[in-house]
């Protein structure tokens, strides 16, 4: 998954896919290959309100984003929600990695 999801389409993800939750993560995902590169496309939304300090935030969306990059999937549009803290960044990696099986059934 290469590109990032436009504000309007991360709405539309929000409101029309398939939603998947796992203790403190929400993956949100719309199959559809109305889009030309190919490649899966995805977006990351932790709230300020659950997580406060923007180090802290910015350090979560890395780490999911390297789990979400290694779900390469096509004609996917994927959207995760992160809602609570976790102990530690192994276990928001594990949660993830786990929930992803479950959505792609690998």
């Amino acid at each position: 998954m290469k590109t990032a999801l436009r504000r309007e389409r991360v709405q539309y993800v929000l409101k029309h896919g398939e939603r998947h939750a796992r203790r403190g993560l929400v993956i949100c995902v719309l199959r559809s290959c109305d889009f030309a590169s190919g490649s899966g496309r995805f977006a990351i939304l932790i709230s300020k309100k659950v997580v406060k300090g923007a180090v802290l935030r910015n350090r979560l969306r890395r780490v999911l984003r390297e789990v979400v990059q290694t779900f390469d999937r096509e004609c996917v549009d994927l959207v995760v929600l992160y809602r609570s803290e976790f102990d530690s960044e192994v276990e928001v990696r594990e949660r993830l990695r786990i929930l992803l099986c479950e959505v792609f059934g690998v």
